[in-house]
């Protein structure tokens, strides 16, 4: 089963970098990360290609959304999106730390 992490931001790169390395120090590997960048005025981009993850990736907007539509966007990207079957999504903010994750059966 793969793991889809959303996280939509607007700035706040202390907090997505501490998301996202709580995720990458998961035993379980198959999982992917979607940053969705609400025009952020801090480098994300740059952050995320400094972890060069394949597993990690990115998305910006042109320009300011509501928040709605920057979940939205994270959602449309995401594998999930494409095939619903064998897939848990994970909506969170950049405030959140991810705990290990276990296979429920």
């Amino acid at each position: 089963m793969k793991f889809s992490v959303l996280l939509p931001t607007r700035n706040h790169l202390d907090l997505l970098s501490y998301a996202i390395e709580t995720v990458r120090r998961q035993d379980y590997s198959d999982w992917e990360i979607i940053v969705s960048d609400n025009s952020s005025e801090e480098d994300i981009a740059g952050y995320v290609r400094s972890l060069d993850d394949s597993r990690i990736k990115y998305y910006r907007t042109d320009q300011f959304v509501p928040v709605t539509d920057n979940w939205n966007n994270a959602l449309a990207k995401s594998d999930g999106s494409k095939s619903i079957s064998n897939i848990f999504k994970v909506f969170a903010n950049t405030k959140c730390k991810f705990n290990p994750f276990r296979e429920v059966t």
